[in-house]
């Protein structure tokens, strides 16, 4: 027997029904973070402003549509809920990279001017090559933010299509269920009618 293709539980524990619950409740906590981020103070760029309100309206839906999903229990709906997500990641992770690409060409002087005034306060004061530090951790920042994006919305991606193949799969055995009953009662009954 071969080991299944994908996981059997969420986060080695969790049953895929509840895993993608708590995916969907992620979600919807997701748009509030970004929704809290989006009011604090920092660098909100036309780039970031259309970014965080497309990510706050797209994390809200998600989280609810998976929530109906899980709450119906239906292949139908958890099989789009699958389809959505993994448009969602692979949109949402070229939204990142152009993000990060316009963070740091044309919003690039923000953040330096950011650094700046983040040090401007400091006793040893400021130079060229701190404010350069500081913007390269802020790139390095970005990308290992990016990275971990990659990987977590791939996993829950492969959590929730798990369990959509698990109700596919006992719609099946429901259906051969069913059908075979169909095929024993046509058999009786055909018993019967000769008898």
């Amino acid at each position: 027997m071969a080991p299944p293709a994908s996981p059997i539980y969420c986060c080695c524990c969790i049953p895929l029904r509840n895993g993608v619950a708590y995916i969907s409740l992620i979600m919807i906590a997701l748009a509030l973070y970004s929704a809290w981020t989006f009011i604090s103070p920092g660098v909100h760029g036309i780039a970031s402003i259309i970014f965080t309100s497309v990510a706050i309206a797209i994390y809200t839906f998600l989280g609810l549509f998976g929530l109906v999903a899980v709450k119906k229990k239906t292949y139908k709906l958890l099989r789009r809920f699958s389809i959505l997500w993994w448009t969602f990641t692979v949109i949402s992770s070229l939204a990142m990279l152009a993000e990060i690409f316009v963070l740091f060409t044309v919003e690039k002087n923000q953040i330096k001017r950011l650094c700046k005034e983040e040090f401007a306060g400091d006793e040893t004061g400021y130079n060229l090559e701190l404010i350069d530090s500081c913007s390269s951790f802020a790139t390095t920042v970005a990308a290992i933010t990016f990275g971990v994006h990659v990987v977590v919305m791939t996993y829950f991606g492969l959590v929730v299509r798990r369990y959509a193949q698990v109700l596919r799969d006992r719609l099946a055995m429901d259906g051969l269920e069913h059908s075979t009953q169909i095929q024993l009662n046509d058999v009786e009954q055909s018993a019967d009618a000769k008898n």
